[in-house]
């Protein structure tokens, strides 16, 4: 299931984004929720949409010290790429978690490569370069 709210500087939005993952969580469903960045933002939303999100993966032994690591890393390339993060659970079922738009990222060369332990998928895969697993 997939949700697109407005943005979440609005409490009303904020609650509506928390209610839906809640939601989610009770009926094991898995949700992307995304909100716009600003009510005027069109072209931003439009140019969001074009470029691919940017999964980062965590397993159960992420730390709070990683945790805030990739959050200070987030913040240092803003832009307009969203961003979500995938937490391993123990039910097998991840939590995905839209990071929001405060959080919204450019992915230059310099941030995915120091991104790569938890990214998803990479450029390089994205444009369909084969990608050397034993590497």
């Amino acid at each position: 299931m997939a949700a697109v709210i407005k943005p979440l500087d609005n409490p009303f939005f904020a609650a509506m984004r928390d209610g839906l993952l809640v939601t989610a969580k009770r009926y094991r469903a898995e949700i992307t929720v995304q909100a716009a960045a600003a009510l005027e933002d069109t072209a931003g939303q439009a140019s969001a949409e074009s470029e691919p999100t940017v999964l980062l993966q965590f397993s159960l032994a992420t730390t709070k010290e990683e945790l805030r690591e990739v959050r200070e890393l987030l913040a240092s390339s803003p832009g307009r790429r969203r961003v979500q993060l995938l937490f391993d659970r123990p039910s097998g079922e991840p939590l995905r978690v839209d990071a929001g738009a405060d959080l919204c990222v450019e992915l230059t060369s310099d941030l995915e490569q120091k991104l790569v332990r938890w990214l998803v998928t990479t450029k390089a895969e994205r444009r369909g370069i084969p990608i050397d697993s034993a590497a």
